[in-house]
């Protein structure tokens, strides 16, 4: 959508424009599958094969007068629903607080001032404001940017940041990867600025577009589901096949029919395993709780084993599956070569030099200036918690903070001891980013990083 009279950059939209738009075209929400109801959830404990087969069982064994088996039968299959329902309960409350934790909200224009919205009540024409740290509410076209990185690996998987540029005109058939002009919901502001005009919301964005595919997959049976409905299958001819040959070898033998017929039937119910839905339950259930202890949360219950049967996994066309990490692994300055343990965002981590010895990295004070030029010449975040560290900004400039702190060095601490006066965003244009800081007993000083060679060609 293209500015319109109700839309301009210094202003933005009225109220009761934007009111007007947000009832007719709906909330900025990527739509959802509703929850299934708990009674469907409950019911959805006995759809298995084996377990109608067990109900069966249980019934004619009821049937049959032999009230022990029958209530072992329905003790077992009340203990197998209460563990899958419990399960996927638990991930589903789980799911629900996260949800209410994450309420986004918007810098936006209205009526001539910025104000914070809701991004639910975002809607197209909207002027919004980005900056560092802040996650893009909409599907949107940039009027300006300055400096203004989108990590947009959500959508693309590419964990490199992306610069933007207001200036920039995409095609028709521009790749998304490509539109520099353009920012997408779900992705997130690493560092710089920027004013856009909000040009999709909710599900139109390309956010939504995917969800809409995904919701159009359906659900399938997970690999252990449709083995389990394979060994019911055979359970029942075997049941079958064990009352056809009894009862029929009973009567040949000149034993009465009624009798051979309860018998063959109690032979069947005896052959039907009723402990097998509840042992696999029980194993689902401790996979299920190994991987909640490990952050990840499964709705189904049975898609636990899903992953152990994964073979096959599909990548993008660079073939690459990243976790959004890098880490410096090698520093090099006057001839030595510093090789640095440790990887993601663990701070433990060893320095060892060329000659393969134990390097003390705050004693060679060329590798401290430089752990310590990359830790200040830096835009990231980094806070330490029970869990581990908690880090944000681009990529590169986390692993640079993550080596500092693997030298013993204190990023706040240094940002105390170093306070930065000015800085120079990082430029596409000139390959270098650079901050000045009064250095301690010493006076101002300038930091840089960037390419080797637009930094060399600057050195005097």
């Amino acid at each position: 959508m293209s500015d319109t009279p109700a839309t301009t950059t210094e202003a933005g939209l009225t109220t009761r424009e934007a009111q007007r738009r947000l009832r007719q075209i709906g909330p900025n929400r990527v739509a959802e599958r509703g929850e299934t109801p708990l009674w469907r959830l409950a019911v959805a404990q006995f759809e298995s094969l084996v377990v109608l087969l067990l109900l069966a069982a249980a019934g004619i064994a009821w049937a049959l007068g032999e009230r022990a088996e029958s209530v072992a039968i329905l003790a077992a299959l009340v203990l197998n629903a209460a563990i899958g329902f419990a399960s996927e309960w638990r991930a589903r409350v789980s799911l629900a607080r996260l949800r209410a934790l994450a309420v986004p909200q918007a810098m936006v224009r209205r009526d001539g001032y910025v104000i914070r919205i809701a991004a639910a009540e975002l809607v197209p024409g909207d002027v919004v404001i980005l900056e560092a740290g802040a996650a893009v509410p909409a599907d949107a076209r940039l009027l300006r940017a300055a400096a203004l990185q989108i990590d947009e690996s959500t959508l693309t998987g590419e964990s490199v940041a992306v610069w933007k540029d207001a200036a920039a005109q995409p095609g028709p058939d521009t790749p998304l990867a490509e539109r520099a002009s353009m920012v997408y919901l779900g992705t997130t502001v690493l560092s710089g600025s920027g004013v856009a005009l909000v040009t999709a919301t909710g599900p139109a964005t390309e956010l939504g577009r995917i969800g809409r595919l995904v919701a159009a997959t359906g659900s399938r049976a997970t690999p252990l589901e449709r083995e389990v409905e394979a060994l019911g299958r055979r359970l029942i001819v075997l049941a079958l096949g064990i009352c056809a040959v009894v009862g029929l070898a009973g009567i040949l033998h000149g034993e009465p029919v009624g009798l051979m017929l309860e018998t063959a039937v109690s032979l069947a119910v005896a052959a039907v395993p009723e402990g097998l839905p509840a042992v696999v339950s029980l194993a689902l259930a401790g996979g299920l709780w190994r991987l909640a202890r490990r952050g990840a949360l499964v709705r189904r219950l049975a898609a636990v084993e899903t992953l152990g049967s994964t073979t096959v996994i599909c990548a993008d066309k660079t073939g690459t599956m990243t976790e959004n990490q890098m880490t410096v692994t090698a520093l090099r300055f006057d001839d030595h070569r510093i090789a640095v343990g440790g990887a993601g965002r663990s701070t433990a981590g060893s320095f060892v030099d060329q000659t393969g010895r134990a390097a003390a990295p705050l004693a060679d004070p060329h590798l401290t200036l430089l752990l310590t030029a990359g830790a200040l010449c830096n835009d990231a975040a980094l806070r330490t918690a029970p869990d581990g560290l908690h880090l944000s900004g681009d990529p590169t400039e986390s692993a640079l903070l993550v080596a500092a702190v693997k030298a013993g060095l204190d990023p706040a601490e240094l940002a105390r001891a170093w306070p930065r006066r000015r800085e120079m965003p990082f430029d596409p244009g000139t390959r270098m980013m650079a901050t000045f800081h009064v250095m301690p007993g010493t006076g101002p000083v300038l930091l840089a990083k960037g390419a080797p060679r637009a930094i060399l060609e600057r050195a005097t």
